[in-house]
């Protein structure tokens, strides 16, 4: 493995590392890079527009340039010895006329030569011209990727990934004054007719009407829709390792317009989490989904019912229902009786030592559960042999592309969980917490893939439930996760992958500091040859990462202790519980897309 650190001052007077680039080969032979931040990035369109039309207007001074030395050129070709001869002011005797006309025909061959490397050849005015204008193109491309993703993407040919399309959908609420048959057709071919989606295809179209009496989304459907699909479909190839960035950008920019048409819609004072917080301290993006948000949950209380509750089954043990609402959102103040220690159905699992066997079993966990109508997550706890006890916390990413069904792992949880507002699975999660018999003081370490990642991220944030729960660790893939405000104390590391869109979604970098850590992965050239997002892809990509970061290693030999492993005597049991919307028709009221 090789590396790369900058190395930058603290204020405690230490070195530390702002940004270390490391590569290593995976056990299949292949390269995977990554990039260990700690600052955030952007991208100004305006100043790549600029950058390149200097380039270019500075290769046309370097052609008028070369234009006047031509010029001289012919003159100095046409250029014969004075006469007559100049006087003399040298030393020694005056030249004559045939030795004055030698030394004049050597400077000028020596002018003509020097002219011509000026004109042509290499480093000549011509070279650096055409350089500069091959550096314009170049400047002028990533500035047309960044604006609107379009290279190497062809709309009525391209394979969109079903998240992606399904968010184009989703987002963006059709308007009628475009023909639906028409869109169907085209989602039809952009997606092989559907059969990227599989079973959830006709949930899609139903999907698609969703926003669509929303007028205050018309301009925005005008403008991004088509292109939001072209984006996707471009991602879809995660061969440039640009797609996240492109994507990031695009989210922030179409959020930036809509934000001031919804804004003013939202209410003062929204709910995240156990705050209730001024709706002007939420960014543009999060405003956006929570308008977003509002509607999927009214649309989904009107098909689904908008009485109903999350039901959590442990194992081996009784469902506990949870009713959801802006008051109580995690379910704090419904009672939960705990599970014995090791009791019920919690089967032993090997401790859990690294990122890659966390991300693995949580891929195992969606694999293994056969019921798509719900969803799953585990709670592990380990027995030390000093008689205390340590969780690690599991929350696979979505499973259903539906609008508020049974399954709460789906698009709603997606958009209500960028924009920080309460979600069903946060509920759910706390309410497995609770079920689990996590103490005070107990250590917690908490893991999440895509969708929950944003659930993890989103309930270690949250203030009363860090007074709850001790909370010292957090490992989130693929998901977007910037609007999380982690506590310093806890150990974080994000991956993201450069290929990947899905952490873009929030449409801002994921904050970093002295004990949060973002690792950027690149895995072009890791033979993947399907969309990167898959959390099996994530464990791949970082087998090999022991050894390659201070920050990295400090967190896995931290976390380690929390899971037992290589801890004699420690034993580990997993309880995975199965979560559900129980919905009942007819009953409730719906304020913000949740029930009251």
């Amino acid at each position: 493995m090789t590396g790369s650190p900058v190395a930058v001052a603290t204020a405690d007077g230490k070195d530390r590392t702002a940004a270390r680039d490391h590569t290593w080969t995976t056990g299949s032979g292949k390269t995977v890079s990554a990039t260990v931040s700690g600052g955030t990035y952007a991208v100004s369109i305006d100043d790549l527009e600029a950058f390149a039309a200097s380039l270019e207007l500075a290769a046309v001074n370097l052609d008028g340039a070369r234009a006047t030395v031509v010029t001289t050129q012919v003159a100095v070709l046409n250029a014969g010895p004075p006469t007559p001869l100049p006087p003399h002011t040298g030393p020694g005797p005056a030249p004559t006329w045939d030795e004055f006309v030698e030394e004049f025909s050597t400077l000028k061959a020596n002018a003509l030569a020097a002219i011509d490397a000026l004109c042509t050849g290499t480093s000549s005015l011509l070279s650096v011209a055409d350089d500069l204008r091959l550096l314009a193109d170049d400047v002028t491309q990533c500035s047309v990727t960044y604006a609107n993703a379009e290279d190497g993407a062809t709309a009525s040919q391209a394979e969109l990934p079903a998240w992606m399309t399904v968010l184009a959908l989703l987002l963006t609420g059709m308007f009628p004054s475009i023909a639906l048959p028409f869109l169907i057709d085209r989602v039809s071919k952009l997606t092989d007719d559907g059969e990227i989606f599989g079973d959830d295809f006709a949930d899609a179209l139903v999907n698609m009407q969703v926003l669509l009496a929303d007028e205050d989304l018309e301009q925005w459907v005008v403008e991004d829709l088509y292109l939001l699909m072209i984006i996707g479909a471009w991602a879809k190839k995660a061969d440039s390792g640009s797609e996240a960035a492109v994507f990031e950008t695009y989210v922030a920019q179409a959020s930036e317009r809509l934000d001031k048409e919804l804004a003013p819609k939202l209410p003062d004072v929204v709910q995240v989490g156990t705050q209730k917080i001024p709706v002007t301290e939420l960014n543009p993006t999060q405003r956006v989904s929570a308008y977003l948000a509002m509607l999927a949950g009214t649309r989904a209380a009107e098909r689904y019912g908008a009485d109903y509750s999350v039901t959590v089954t442990p194992p081996g043990g009784s469902p506990v229902s949870v009713p959801p609402g802006t008051e109580d959102p995690f379910g704090l103040a419904t009672s939960v009786a705990p599970l014995p220690p090791a009791g019920g159905a919690a089967a032993c699992i090997p401790p859990l030592s690294s990122a890659s066997e966390l991300i693995r079993y949580s891929d195992r966990l969606k694999k293994d559960d056969p019921d798509e109508s719900t969803g799953v997550i585990s709670v592990v706890r380990t027995d030390h042999a000093d008689g205390t006890a340590s969780w690690v916390v599991v929350v696979p990413g979505t499973t259903d592309w539906g609008l508020g069904g049974t399954n709460p792992q789906d698009l709603l949880t997606n958009l209500q969980a960028v924009a920080g507002t309460p979600t069903d699975m946060e509920t759910a999660v706390v309410t497995a917490m609770r079920a689990a018999g996590i103490q005070e003081g107990d250590r917690v370490a908490m893991y999440g893939h895509s969708q929950g990642a944003a659930t993890a991220a989103n309930i270690v944030a949250d203030p009363v439930l860090n007074e709850r729960y001790n909370f010292t660790h957090l490992l989130t893939a693929g998901g977007p996760v910037a609007g999380a405000r982690i506590p310093d104390d806890v150990a974080t590391v994000h991956l993201e992958n450069s290929g990947d869109s899905v952490p873009a979604l929030d449409g801002a970098a994921s904050a970093t500091g002295p004990n949060r850590a973002t690792v950027t992965l690149d895995t072009t050239q890791a033979g993947i040859d399907h969309y990167p997002h898959a959390s099996s892809v994530y464990a791949a990509a970082v087998d090999n990462m022991a050894g390659s970061d201070p920050a990295l290693d400090g967190w896995t030999s931290t976390f380690a202790q929390v899971t037992g492993a290589d801890e004699e005597g420690a034993v580990s049991t997993a309880m995975v519980f199965d979560i559900k919307r129980e919905r009942n028709p007819g009953g409730g009221a719906v304020v913000d897309g949740r029930v009251e």
